[in-house]
């Protein structure tokens, strides 16, 4: 599916595509939220492990009708696979 295609699941109006933006992860700056396999495990001195873990960023799309929101995990990032 073409991601202008996107229809909202609850009123079926088209989706607009986003992201979520992530501030918080031991006070390092992601440029975009991100799906990490697993439960969270604390680093040592701080922030969340990831590296060898299935990580990804998120799209999120909104409705233009309802505001519902809809998140896709895209592929697989290469720069945690350890």
């Amino acid at each position: 599916m073409n991601e202008t295609d996107k229809k909202c699941s609850k009123c079926s109006s088209p989706m607009i595509r986003g992201f979520l933006l992530d501030h918080t992860d031991g006070g390092i700056h992601r440029d975009q939220a991100l799906w990490v396999e697993g439960r969270r495990e604390k680093q040592t001195w701080a922030g969340t492990k990831l590296k060898g873990k299935d990580v990804r960023e998120v799209d999120a799309y909104r409705c233009g009708q309802c505001g519902f929101l809809e998140f896709y995990a895209n592929a697989q990032r290469s720069d945690f696979i350890a």
